[in-house]
């Protein structure tokens, strides 16, 4: 939810003083979304495999998704969804090195936390992967 909160805050503040810098100073990454945006049957799935994949900055698309057709209650939505995964994901990562001890085997030890975080890395990975049926795949 703090994720949510704190994406719609850089959208605000992105839609009501910075659309103009955002798109002078990042030309080249807003034309970029813009397009893929445009090329896509569903915009909601694309911003979710932008939201969730670690290689698109998610500052980039909270100071971004003003100049993008999509409503900001999609944004919300799709910035709330997204962020599940991630946050679940770190927070099982901390419970997990939280019961280490010095020397033990995170392997053996917690078995079924690393089975946990192996299933949330599939999860997050699946928008990034999935296309509709009868779609072109992402380009790049």
């Amino acid at each position: 939810m703090c994720t949510t909160i704190g994406a719609v805050g850089c959208y605000m503040i992105s839609f009501s003083t910075a659309r103009e810098f955002v798109r002078r100073r990042f030309p080249g990454r807003v034309s970029w979304l813009q397009q893929k945006i445009s090329e896509q049957n569903s915009s909601f799935f694309f911003l979710l495999s932008l939201r969730v994949s670690p290689l698109v900055p998610a500052w980039l698309l909270n100071i971004a998704a003003p100049l993008m057709p999509f409503s900001i209650w999609q944004f919300v939505f799709v910035t709330f969804i997204g962020s599940i995964p991630t946050n679940a994901l770190g927070v099982q990562t901390g419970a997990l090195l939280s019961k280490m001890q010095s020397g033990d085997n995170v392997l053996k030890a917690n078995l079924h936390q690393v089975w946990i975080l192996l299933f949330l890395a599939v999860v997050s990975a699946l928008p990034a992967i999935y296309r509709p049926v009868g779609t072109q795949p992402y380009r790049s």
